[in-house]
């Protein structure tokens, strides 16, 4: 004697399969979503290594353009890093040597996981425009004129001071004069 199955539970078991694909429907509609998304996030660090390397050498390019023009003026300029990403960040710092004694100011890049380069000056009053921006949105030309902006900073600062010192020294010889 066979049991048959009533058409009551034949409707709820036809449910239950269909909730069962569409589960695995769902299932399979995440893992998709979750590999792009890995996909994505792969081709962006790689985007995000080539551009960090092509900075690099723009910036190499820019300062080997710019010292035979500097150099002979007492200003050289200098870049240390590399165009590799370590862990998390990228760093390249360029370095501005001039004037006696040998005063040097900098301006680090600093690359953030999320793409965003950070500039961190040393030495230098009255910092360039622009604190941050994103690597991708750069390219040679804006590297360049990040570079010759550093510069311009470090050659007014250096001006500043001198006409302090001519100030100072304007004074003092009106000092001795009056005496």
């Amino acid at each position: 004697m066979g049991l048959r199955m009533k058409d009551a539970d034949k409707d709820r078991l036809a449910s239950l399969v269909r909730r069962i694909e569409a589960a695995d429907k769902l299932d399979q509609k995440l893992k998709e979503e979750k590999e792009s998304a890995e996909a994505r996030e792969r081709q962006r660090r790689e985007d995000m290594l080539k551009g960090w390397a092509d900075a690099f050498q723009w910036v190499s390019n820019t300062v080997h353009e710019l010292n035979p023009l500097l150099s002979p003026r007492g200003l050289t300029l200098a870049v240390e890093g590399s165009g590799n990403i370590s862990g998390a960040v990228g760093r390249m710092t360029i370095i501005v040597a001039s004037g006696t004694p040998l005063a040097h100011r900098s301006m680090a890049l600093n690359l953030a996981q999320t793409g965003t380069v950070q500039l961190v000056y040393t030495g230098v009053a009255g910092r360039p425009v622009g604190a941050s921006f994103e690597l991708e949105k750069f390219d040679r030309d804006a590297f360049t004129d990040l570079i010759i902006r550093f510069v311009e900073a470090v050659i007014a600062e250096r001006e500043q001071t001198l006409l302090r010192r001519q100030a100072e020294q304007s004074e003092n010889a009106m000092d001795k004069d009056a005496s």
